[in-house]
């Protein structure tokens, strides 16, 4: 190799054959491992200019060489540098493949409310119908299929910035909604933009009668609630440190192992007159791992989490959705058993 050995150096050539229309695949690997293995030792301004200069690509490079650039981005963000000096650039680009990809999206979501199980598998039909659009609107598939390929990027990026996820919801949280269902792009996407920050809670364990106020953050789903609602030593039998860095973003996104749920997690009108009177059963209130924080009922300004002994063991895998989404509880204090009383009255 005659060019000299610095990232700068591999930064530049990578750019160079992304946006070649003469590079082939070979070349492009080449180009792609050097950079890759000169990065441990970028400085955060090389590593900047480097990412500047790969959105260069994403739209005047090929559809291949472009989505390599924007994956590239991605994967530096994943290594620990910032994602504002590419994210405009790829924000531009998701709302222009949206707008082109709509009519397709809209379509697939009829095709998914009018199909009959019975008759028809839903997912079978929207398949059918995209067959049909790749033929009169191929536009519309090939901005969908770039989707689905660049998602992890913003979703990455997105996770590891509070100021770009704001900017980032406001722009697509209500684009991409609609369309959970016929999407992973758009699925991931909402599922990120739903998650909550400094969000007010009350905690109560019921059997201990312990429960604190506070703020949640960066929480993606209920089974990351409550592994994170075991980390706190106060209502004893802790999971351990490890376990909780996999939870809270400190750690390896997946901790390979599964630990069993300590509580039934519960919203507040379980409590409630109306509830114990109506006879319905309990599990109308639980709070469901599979559902988020966003779900659970709030009372004076509070999303209320209350713990239950479990009516049985549930098993809990240790993982977290996204990994570069640090999630925290933050207990701003613990309630007196007057002050716990003041609220179980408001709640029965």
């Amino acid at each position: 190799m005659s060019e000299k050995q610095t990232f700068p150096a591999a930064a530049a050539r990578l750019t160079q054959t992304l946006a070649s229309a003469t590079s082939d695949g070979n070349d492009v690997k080449s180009a792609i491992n050097w950079f890759l293995d000169l990065l441990p030792g970028a400085a955060n301004e090389e590593a900047a200019a480097a990412m500047e200069s790969l959105a260069g690509v994403f739209e005047t490079g090929s559809v291949e060489n472009a989505v390599n650039a924007i994956m590239l981005c991605g994967y530096l963000v994943e290594k620990g540098y910032e994602g504002k000096h590419f994210i405009g650039a790829l924000e531009r680009l998701t709302i222009k493949n949206l707008d082109i990809a709509e009519p397709l999206l809209k379509a697939s979501v009829t095709v998914m409310e009018t199909t009959d199980d019975e008759d028809e598998d839903p997912y079978g039909a929207v398949d059918k119908m995209r067959e049909t659009v790749a033929t009169e609107h191929p536009d519309q598939v090939k901005a969908d299929d770039w989707l689905e390929k660049i998602y992890p990027c913003l979703v990455s990026t997105y996770s590891s910035d509070l100021q770009l996820f704001n900017k980032g919801k406001a722009l697509l949280y209500d684009r991409v909604k609609p369309y959970i269902q016929v999407s992973n792009a758009c699925s991931w996407l909402s599922t990120l933009f739903s998650v909550l920050f400094n969000e007010p809670i009350l905690v109560v364990e019921l059997s201990q009668k312990k429960a604190f106020t506070g703020t949640i953050s960066g929480i993606a789903d209920n089974f990351q609630l409550q592994l994170l609602l075991m980390s706190i030593p106060e209502f004893g039998d802790a999971i351990d440190a490890e376990l909780t860095a996999v939870v809270d973003g400190t750690g390896p996104q997946d901790g390979e192992a599964s630990v069993a749920g300590k509580w039934d997690m519960c919203t507040w009108p379980i409590l409630s007159a109306s509830h114990k009177e109506s006879g319905n059963s309990d599990s109308d209130h639980w709070i469901w791992s599979e559902g988020s924080p966003e779900d659970i009922e709030p009372l004076d300004g509070r999303r209320v989490i209350l713990l239950k002994e479990p009516s049985y063991q549930r098993g809990l895998y240790v993982q977290r959705s996204f990994s570069t989404l640090p999630a925290s509880i933050q207990i701003e204090k613990w309630l007196s058993e007057e002050q716990l009383k003041q609220w179980l009255d408001k709640m029965q």
